[in-house]
């Protein structure tokens, strides 16, 4: 994260050039990750209103830096991504899939926006494993590659195997953990570092070998 100097040099930057999408881009995300630092994993019961107040003010204004970028390039497939993520932290399903709309028109290929968009419909932030079934099988019949499937998967399991750790039931949450780390391996690229955080804390930790850690 920027020190306060860093952030006042963005902000004094992105007001100096309004026509910059890089300018917008670049400040939106740094604002949005403020926000998602504030909000943390927690179910929204469990997280302070507070910080819930706080987190949402950043999100406000990280949209607002990322629309003004939306018109600057011909296909501005970030800013798009960063308010589906946005949206998603706010529980904005229905506008999380307008935007996941978009981005699959500009990158019909995409595997980012798909797996932010899937993690908004499993039971942590307030949707369920059938929803996230559904749509991966949506996703299958679209004629994508093999890979991201695997990826949306591998995001499923491990939030899986997330909830099940929380109830101390290690042993089955080990299971979908390794299930993850498997799926992702498949796949390719850094779904592994990138989404399954929690899968490689239980079980790459201790300086695992095993390939899927590596």
């Amino acid at each position: 994260m920027l020190d306060a100097t860093g952030a006042k040099n963005l902000t004094i930057w992105a007001e100096g050039a309004p026509r910059s999408y890089v300018a917008h881009l670049a400040l939106g995300i740094y604002l949005k990750k403020l926000g998602e630092k504030v909000r943390g994993e927690k179910f929204v019961e469990e997280t302070p209103v507070e910080k819930l107040t706080e987190a949402e003010s950043y999100f406000t204004r990280a949209n607002r830096e990322l629309s003004k970028s939306l018109s600057l390039t011909s296909k501005p497939y970030l800013s798009i991504f960063h308010m589906l993520s946005i949206a998603a932290w706010m529980g904005e399903r229905s506008n999380a899939g307008t935007l996941l709309t978009a981005a699959n028109k500009m990158v019909p290929s995409n595997a980012l926006a798909r797996c932010r968009f899937v993690k908004i419909l499993l039971p942590r932030w307030g949707g369920s494993y059938g929803e996230a079934d559904a749509f991966i099988a949506a996703t299958q019949k679209e004629g994508v590659a093999p890979g991201i499937i695997y990826q949306l998967q591998a995001i499923k399991e491990d939030d899986i195997g997330h909830t099940l750790a929380s109830k101390g039931d290690h042993a089955a949450a080990n299971e979908h953990f390794v299930r993850a780390l498997q799926l992702a391996e498949r796949s390719g690229g850094t779904v592994s570092s990138d989404w399954l955080q929690t899968s490689r804390y239980f079980i790459c930790r201790n300086g695992s070998a095993v390939s899927y850690c590596q």
